[in-house]
């Protein structure tokens, strides 16, 4: 039923369920986790949907241009061809934004088991690689150390091509089942370059568009160099940043890149404004709207209790898509953002709310 597109997708999938965490392990991911999920659709919004898993627990996504949709069925899928009941595998990397957006959504067959290449899953670091005796040995996060045969039905993937490709220090997953003799075969080998999924943000302090790059002081106090190229996409709060001409010093800037050989990261998209734009709220919160108020809106968040906000004049609201102009354009059932400061009486007092209209019945 793949096809052609099987194995791509098998890759997708191991790393939607396996590598969640190894890519963005670097010292400067971002403070939101990168999130893997597998389960099926229960809900769909304008520019969101929501997913169950198979311990029944529910996620929410966003969606945007960086969305890439995968499917074995239909050539260039998008974002119209999710379905109420359809099987998906969702990588989400993690953002300061607030809330995930997916960045590989993966449809799979109704019949789709993921156990099916992979009875056991594992990622950690390579410590130990013996090309005689065709076996490595990672090192997973507990400190535990497990030692994998391959052979000629084993799968190499990412940066990897066979056994001779890995590296120790190297950051790898992989599906294995049992073999004869109690050892572990491995069917299916990852490697991930840490530094291919880099995030970084900061003040940017110098432009130079004759040399295709930008400088930005980052949290910590460093300098970094970031190139661009044509393949570099731009973000902003209006859309008035579209290439690195508009940006300019003292903005506020985050950025997705990979380390190029030289030691200057090539970016792969860059979010750019003013610093007065990006506030830093005591509370964000990402969750639908229960009710809604005279003065206040009920959010459920996802993970969390229910909270109520309050607004007032100087409350901005936005959506994608439509015109949202206040309280009265709010619907119950609607996922929202919420950015809010805890006023002196410890209320909360939303400065940004940004909604995501709900489905239709």
């Amino acid at each position: 039923m793949f096809g052609k597109l099987y194995f791509p997708l098998v890759v997708a999938i191991l790393c939607a369920l396996l590598l969640s965490g190894v890519a963005l392990a670097a010292e400067d991911a971002p403070q939101g986790k990168a999130q893997s999920k597998y389960g099926e659709v229960i809900a769909i919004a304008d520019d969101s949907f929501t997913m169950q898993n198979q311990k029944g627990e529910l996620f929410t996504y966003f969606v945007d241009d960086t969305t890439n949709f995968r499917s074995s069925e239909v050539e260039e899928p998008g974002f119209e061809v999710l379905e109420i009941g359809g099987k998906i595998a969702v990588f989400a990397p993690g953002n300061d934004e607030g809330y995930p957006i997916a960045r590989f959504v993966i449809l799979l067959p109704d019949n789709y088991d993921p156990n099916q290449w992979a009875e056991e899953r594992a990622r950690g670091e390579v410590i130990l690689i013996d090309i005689d005796t065709d076996n490595f040995t990672i090192k997973i996060n507990s400190g535990e150390e497990h030692t994998f045969l391959v052979d000629d039905t084993t799968r190499f993937f990412g940066q990897l091509s066979s056994l001779n490709d890995l590296q120790v220090g190297m950051s790898v997953g992989v599906g294995s089942v049992e073999a004869e003799g109690g050892k572990v075969l491995a069917k299916l080998v990852v490697g991930v370059n840490v530094q291919a999924a880099n995030f970084h943000a900061g003040t940017i302090t110098a432009v130079n568009p004759a040399a295709g790059a930008f400088t930005i002081l980052d949290r910590q106090g460093g300098e970094i160099v970031i190139a661009v190229d044509e393949n570099t996409t731009y973000n902003s709060r209006a859309g008035e940043i579209t290439g690195l001409v508009d940006l300019e010093s003292d903005m506020v800037a985050m950025f997705y890149g990979a380390l190029q050989d030289d030691g200057i990261f090539l970016a792969t998209r860059v979010i750019a404004g003013d610093a007065e734009y990006l506030p830093n709220y005591d509370v964000k919160a990402l969750g639908q709207i229960t009710a809604v108020g005279v003065d206040s809106i009920s959010l459920q968040p996802r993970n969390g209790e229910e909270m109520t906000v309050l607004v007032d004049e100087e409350t901005a609201f936005r959506s994608r898509g439509s015109e949202l102009t206040g309280l009265g354009d709010l619907v119950e059932g609607s996922f929202a953002l919420v950015g809010a400061y805890e006023t002196d009486d410890g209320q909360l007092l939303a400065k940004l709310i940004f909604v995501k209209a709900a489905q239709s019945p």
